[in-house]
């Protein structure tokens, strides 16, 4: 990503990042690239004017999320079966509205109740195993470098038997 100053954010192939709405940058690449987005705009904020890209374009750094991660005194959004996992989180971005976040959380084995799912979110497990089995019965399960969604309204209940980690960007509309 290049700013209209020349700064430039290198992204290596892998790594995982985020560009804030608005921000004056210009996107190089070279030969292909296959990449998993999401975008949004809130249909409740105008977009703002910035003259600047500083600190626009976040490269998500597992190490870096995990060290400032914090123990999570809920379960939210899960209602768990059983004992309750030691779960974390860690928020790299909050958007203008503060109804999206991109972060990393992580969890020890849990399951969840079968419940509809409060946010749309975006997914891309770095650790571990999780099975998401749907009110229809659909079951789908996901690896390490696996990336999925789930949208809103979803009715669904999450299982993981190991522990898990993931990069999360979730919309709470």
């Amino acid at each position: 990503m290049m700013d209209a100053d020349g700064n430039a954010t290198h992204i290596e192939p892998g790594e995982s990042f985020l560009i804030r709405n608005a921000i004056p940058v210009s996107w190089k690449q070279e030969g292909f690239l296959r990449k998993f987005y999401i975008t949004y705009e809130s249909p409740n904020a105008p977009t703002p004017k910035l003259a600047s890209a500083d600190g626009g374009v976040i490269v998500l750094n597992a190490d870096a999320l995990q060290a400032g991660a914090k123990r999570m005194e809920v379960t939210d959004p899960f209602v768990i079966k059983g004992e309750r996992p030691v779960q974390h989180d860690s928020i790299a971005f909050t958007n203008d509205t503060e109804n999206l976040y991109v972060g990393m959380w992580d969890s020890t084995a849990f399951e969840s109740e079968m419940l509809p799912f409060p946010c749309h979110e975006f997914v891309q497990l770095l650790e571990g195993k999780i099975t998401i089995t749907e009110a229809d019965g659909t079951v789908s399960e996901f690896g390490a470098g696996d990336v999925f969604m789930v949208p809103n309204g979803t009715v669904c209940s999450w299982k993981t038997t190991g522990y898990v980690k993931k990069f999360y960007c979730l919309v709470t509309a």
